[in-house]
Order: C-alpha cells, then sequence, then structure tokens
C-alpha cells in the first residue's frame, strides 16, 4: 500500500528503506544530509525498533555517527548502486 502519511507507513515497519537527495556541495566539500536527518529522526520517533536502510550517498561514516547520536544499532547503509 502507498502512502503519504509517515505514521501509517512507519508504525508497523519492520523495515524503512528509503532514499532521498543529499546534494553535494563544492564549496563546503560536502553532501547535504538534512532529508536523511529528517527520515531518520521520523522513523525512530514512531517506530524506534524498526530497521532503517539508508541507500542516499552520505558522507564515510555517517551511518556511524548518526547511529551514535540516536543510541541506536538499527540503522544500515546499502549504498544506491547495490541491489
Amino acid at each position: 500500500m502507498a502512502t503519504l502519511n509517515k505514521e501509517m507507513a512507519y508504525q508497523n515497519a519492520d523495515y524503512v528503506i528509503f532514499a532521498t537527495p543529499t546534494d553535494y556541495d563544492t564549496q563546503c566539500n560536502s553532501f547535504n544530509t538534512q532529508t536523511v536527518d529528517a527520515v531518520i529522526r521520523d522513523v525512530l520517533l514512531i517506530n524506534p525498533d524498526t530497521i532503517i536502510i539508508i541507500k542516499s550517498t552520505v558522507p564515510i561514516d555517517y551511518t556511524k555517527r548518526i547511529s551514535s547520536s540516536h543510541q541506536t544499532n538499527n540503522i544500515i547503509f546499502s549504498p544506491e548502486f547495490f541491489t
């Protein structure tokens, strides 16, 4: 079932797999991970036990840092070019 309602989408999910834009800023030499951060925050608020799989391009060690900041081991990075 498709939905735009994040509560409905996340509340009973075993896994949440997502990819959002992470535009690379050549001036700052960094990726903009705001949309990734927002999805992770929403998922953890609604269903802290679900496994979160990031398919977006993120900086090296991003998953380790974000997992630590949210005190969870449920965040996994799977490069977008892997199937």
